[in-house]
């Protein structure tokens, strides 16, 4: 049976709904994944963010003509519920999971940067041969300044 027009226009609005999460969704993956990944990663959370838009648009276009006419191409049928619970469940939780999934994953790789910059700052092993030179004269001159006084009581 074919959708009213009050069912389309349903269609039609939860279409415009579930585009408009995933373009405000694409804006936070692409700034999550810009910097702080390493370009494998960065790279599959992208396409995985990509192949969910795919989905969007085959949901948008061939499920939408499902749902208006009643049935799928080979016959079954395909119903307005169905469509609208796919697209706002499915799909839009599929967007909302991928863009979560880069803002954890850019915090998690935000603190590991700042614990591996810090442990290079703090551990002597990790400083550069000059600072390390100074750093040693620093200790010596300390020492020398501590007997010194120590001797002279």
């Amino acid at each position: 049976m074919a959708a009213s027009a009050q069912e389309v226009a349903a269609v039609d609005k939860a279409i415009r709904e579930v585009r408009a999460q995933y373009a405000r969704a694409k804006v936070k993956v692409e700034a999550n994944t810009s910097g702080w990944f390493q370009p494998p990663e960065a790279a599959s959370i992208k396409k995985a963010f990509a192949d969910v838009g795919v989905l969007l648009e085959r949901w948008a276009s061939t499920y939408r003509t499902w749902a208006v006419n009643g049935r799928r191409d080979d016959g079954t049928a395909y119903d307005v519920q169905r469509f609208l619970d796919f697209g706002r469940k499915d799909v839009a939780d599929a967007v909302e999971r991928i863009a979560g999934e880069a803002y954890d994953r850019s915090l998690f790789a935000a603190v590991k940067a700042a614990a591996v910059e810090t442990a290079t700052q703090v551990n002597p092993l990790n400083w550069p041969p000059g600072l390390k030179l100074a750093v040693g004269a620093g200790v010596a001159v300390l020492l020398v300044v501590a007997v010194v006084a120590v001797a002279r009581r």
